[in-house]
């Protein structure tokens, strides 16, 4: 008897209705099969709207939303601030106070200057 090759499901943190992981079993030219989280029946899905889940800035693999997870705990962990003074602009939710957001990709240099500045 054969022993059926188990296939890797893959796993991407999107929005789909919300936030969440899901996994993809296959992902064909008309449909995609997939399902929330790990518990669960697959469902299929257009193609046509996975590529709008694929097209929208929240869609990462798992191993990328583990890694911006990491980055921002020891940002937390090193003091480093997660907003930047700016000019205040009144019609922006957090602007009109005189701050916003910093990107991942700030808060990923300056946790990546403290960390290795010994190094070099």
């Amino acid at each position: 008897m054969k022993d059926k090759v188990k296939k890797e499901i893959k796993t991407y943190w999107c929005y789909w209705n919300q936030y969440g992981t899901v996994q993809v079993r296959s992902i064909g030219h008309k449909w995609v099969w997939l399902r929330h989280g790990s518990s669960g029946r697959f469902s299929k899905i257009k193609r046509g709207v996975w590529d709008k889940i694929t097209s929208h800035e929240s869609f990462m693999t798992i191993k990328e939303k583990q890694h911006q997870i990491d980055i921002r705990r020891k940002a937390i962990d090193l003091g480093i601030a997660q907003t930047k003074p700016t000019k205040i602009l009144k019609s922006h939710p957090t602007r009109k106070f005189g701050w916003m957001y910093k990107t991942f990709d700030e808060i990923e240099s300056e946790v990546n200057a403290i960390l290795y500045q010994g190094v070099a």
